[in-house]
């Protein structure tokens, strides 16, 4: 296995695993989040069951023997988009969700550009 081939895997397998996780949480537990965030819990579930599918695909991906390139940039091209949906979010709308929803949104989106750069160098290697 190639080191950029290396790369784009895990940060693919890593992405995948994150967005499994968080949409699950933010579908389970939308209720208890949404008191938090100050947002309705039925967009939550939304955000939670998108970003679920996300996931398992990415996940599946990760997993094949050849990683499909044009996949791979999507990925990046999404979780990019994430990061600026985010930042409008947050600036643009500051009132729209609690204090501590927006250090949320703020934490995961960082972790959403970490996977965008990792993927992104191992698909320019």
């Amino acid at each position: 296995m190639e080191r950029s081939d290396t790369l784009l895997r895990r940060s693919l397998l890593v992405n995948g695993v994150f967005s499994i996780s968080t949409g699950l949480i933010a579908f389970l537990f939308a209720d208890a989040i949404s008191e938090f965030m100050s947002i309705e819990a039925l967009v939550l579930r939304f955000v939670g069951v998108a970003v679920l599918v996300f996931g398992l695909a990415v996940y599946w991906f990760s997993r094949h023997e050849t990683i499909e390139r044009g996949f791979a940039l999507f990925t990046t091209v999404a979780d990019l988009v994430w990061v600026v949906g985010s930042v409008v979010l947050l600036v643009g709308f500051p009132d729209l969700v609690s204090s501590g929803g927006s250090v949320l949104i703020a934490v995961v989106a960082l972790f959403v550009l970490g996977f965008a750069v990792g993927q992104w160098a191992g698909l320019r290697r």
